[in-house]
């Protein structure tokens, strides 16, 4: 469960919470299974954070510094998480559909069996992310790096903008 006081602390609000990891940069901060469903963390430093298992529904991750936070099989359904820096996150099993990910860099991230229906991925920067059975049915795909990326299996997408030379079905 998430720690009591460094949840009392984002709930007063990104610049207070940014203050504080400032003056807290080696803390280790668990927010899992922690309710945060429509929360506005645009721009927040959440660096390395345990976000397995959260409901973070809706909420706003807009520039938000991610970096190795850990969302796996968390709830992202409809999460606005437009320009995050989210290099070496993990995203196993999480639930993205209809999320917005747009400008996001998600370098070297683990999206192995994550859910990303209808998830808006455009200009992603997905180089070396493991997509490896990721769902990413009627996702939009246009204008990322998909660079080295890993996906092990034949691809079921059906791309409405860009359809990928990974997700052809050329057999």
């Amino acid at each position: 469960m998430p720690g009591f006081d460094t949840l009392s602390i984002l709930r007063l609000g990104v610049q207070e919470f940014n203050s504080w990891r400032q003056q807290k940069p080696d803390a280790v901060i668990d927010f899992s299974d922690a309710d945060l469903g429509r929360a506005n963390l645009a721009d927040a430093d959440l660096a390395g954070v345990d976000f397995s298992g959260a409901k973070l529904g809706e909420a706003n991750l807009c520039g938000a510094h991610l970096e190795g936070a850990l969302f796996d099989e968390a709830d992202l359904k409809g999460a606005i998480i437009q320009s995050a820096f989210l290099a070496g996150a993990s995203f196993h099993k999480a639930f993205l559909n209809d999320a917005c990910l747009q400008n996001s860099d998600l370098r070297k991230a683990n999206l192995e069996e994550a859910q990303l229906e209808h998830a808006d991925l455009t200009n992603v920067q997905l180089v070396e992310a493991n997509l490896t059975r990721a769902n990413l049915s009627d996702a939009t795909l246009q204008s990322g790096d998909l660079g080295a990326s890993r996906r092990r299996f034949p691809c079921s997408t059906r791309c409405p903008v860009y359809r990928p030379a990974w997700c052809r079905d050329d057999s």
